[in-house]
């Protein structure tokens, strides 16, 4: 016990430092994969300074790195902005989903230190003032002089990132495409998915690893009541307090028709199970 008490407290000091590792991993547009070292960042953006109003901490704080607009397009030379979503994957295998066009509106950095600290982390004040390591990369917003940006609190706002994906959705994860052909309900579910569920949740392999795979080997929709499974989905928080897994953005009669919407969709996956690949 003592030795493993010691590598974990290694292992927080070495995200902490920004140590592990300041590669970024990127994929795409098209079939283009490389990794980028911090050395050739630079070489390609001058790093900012940038003072946000960081919603972990309800405070200004002031990190450095680098502007993401700029940096995306000295990568691609801006094929990523012909894509809908920007897709972050972090450490522990979440994956944060984010529209091009956010990043088109609005100014992003992508932060590798904090300016002040000797240690590169944040005490999340929404999780029980929780010390979270931030490294390698921590995606941030210019907010404070923006109340539409500020409002949207830590929405979009991925730590521990290490790769980007310049990819659409079904070319980056094609085993979450539903079948063609697909009725509505099915085709609105596969829009909510990647909206609310794709961070944390897999389909057949494809997607966050965060929790559950909700395809394979099993779906929620084979072993659980429709009725609970869609109250769950609204609000889990409401049948399990516990819970870390968040409520859906929207409530009432839209919340219930997005996880009626959902729930099809999965239904659909599941009945091609082990057909695509």
């Amino acid at each position: 016990m003592a030795k493993f008490g010691m590598f974990l407290c290694l292992l927080t000091q070495v995200f902490a430092g920004g140590a592990w590792g300041v590669d970024l991993e990127l994929f795409g547009p098209k079939a283009k994969h490389d990794i980028v070292d911090m050395e050739r960042l630079k070489k390609l953006v001058a790093p900012e300074t940038i003072t946000v109003w960081e919603p972990h901490e309800k405070a200004d704080v002031t990190y450095v790195g680098f502007r993401a607009n700029a940096l995306f397009d000295a990568m691609n030379e801006k094929e990523w902005r012909k894509i809908e979503d920007v897709v972050l994957t972090c450490v522990d295998g979440y994956q944060a989903v984010i529209p091009t066009a956010r990043f088109l509106k609005h100014d992003a950095f992508l932060a590798f230190e904090r300016q002040g600290s000797g240690e590169f982390m944040v005490t999340n004040t929404l999780q029980g003032n929780e010390r979270v390591p931030l490294g390698p990369f921590y995606l941030i917003w210019d907010n404070r002089e923006k109340p539409d940006v500020k409002a949207e609190g830590a929405h979009g706002w991925p730590y521990q990132v290490k790769s980007v994906s310049f990819l659409n959705a079904v070319d980056r994860f094609p085993k979450i495409a539903p079948p063609k052909g697909s009725p509505p309900p099915v085709k609105r579910g596969f829009v909510a998915f990647q909206k609310n569920c794709f961070s944390c949740h897999a389909v057949n392999g494809d997607g966050g690893n965060k929790s559950i795979d909700l395809v394979a080997p099993f779906s929620p929709v084979e072993y659980w009541r429709e009725d609970w499974l869609k109250r769950w989905i609204v609000n889990p928080a409401e049948l399990r307090p516990t819970t870390t897994m968040p409520a859906l953005s929207v409530s009432g009669k839209e919340g219930e028709r997005l996880a009626a919407d959902i729930i099809a969709y999965l239904k659909a996956m599941v009945r091609v199970r082990g057909v695509k690949k």
